[in-house]
């Protein structure tokens, strides 16, 4: 992505769920002995016209035609703003519609203290699901059993899967399961039904998360 900057660009990388926290944490990461800042990617929407967030063009959700300015929240579009005074369009509506008390003198965009942004970024991270069984790190997910085997010396046998929300391969995990005979399975994406994975034996432990998009199955008697 293009950056704020000229000549800059903004890269979007995935990692493991290890790498993600450790990299959360330093910050930065070195490239043929040059050090970049590394930052979680928040996927917000907003849309140009209305300065809103939680929908873009593409969604049709948004009502206004005449676009909004990002900078100083009169009915022309930002790049031919020409006014010194800010206002911020979002912060002014939530004053107005809800009874907030946030203060506008600032721009719509560019601002990631800003409180509607922020609130944006909260309803975003009630949509995933992070976790990471080395760093016990859970979020959205309840998980109210301890992680113990029988002897300490046994290693655990885990699988990750991603289903593709393919009912027929979701049937045929327990299958796989009695295969390869895994401890515990970290399944994504998977067909859910009433809030439950079919085709799961009724022994299995299942715990699946709010969005139902990912789940921790446990086939293991030992755990």
């Amino acid at each position: 992505m293009r950056g704020l900057r000229e000549g800059t660009r903004h890269w979007v990388l995935e990692a493991p769920c290890e790498g993600f926290f450790n990299l959360r944490q330093l910050r930065i990461v070195p490239i043929d002995w040059v050090m970049y800042q590394v930052k979680e990617f928040l996927h917000t929407k907003r849309y140009s016209t209305c300065q809103a967030y939680g929908h873009t063009a593409n969604s049709k959700e948004c009502k206004f035609v005449t676009p909004f300015c990002g900078c100083c929240g009169l009915r022309h579009n930002t790049r031919s703003c020409r006014k010194d005074e800010l206002c911020c369009i979002n912060c002014a509506e939530s004053n107005r519609n809800r009874g907030t008390n946030y203060k506008i003198r600032h721009r719509s965009i560019g601002k990631e203290s800003l409180p509607c942004y922020n609130k944006e970024v909260t309803a975003y991270r009630k949509t995933r699901t992070i976790f990471s069984i080395n760093n016990s790190i859970f979020e959205n997910i309840q998980f109210p059993y301890n992680i113990t085997t029988e002897s300490s010396n046994e290693p655990l046998k885990i699988l990750q899967i991603k289903l593709a929300k393919a009912k027929e391969v979701t049937n045929q995990l327990h299958l796989t399961a009695s295969t390869i005979k895994p401890d515990i399975i970290l399944v994504q994406e998977q067909c859910s039904n009433n809030n439950g994975i079919p085709g799961i034996p009724q022994t299995w432990k299942t715990f699946s998360s709010s969005n139902q998009k990912a789940a921790i199955l446990i086939p293991s008697s030992k755990l």
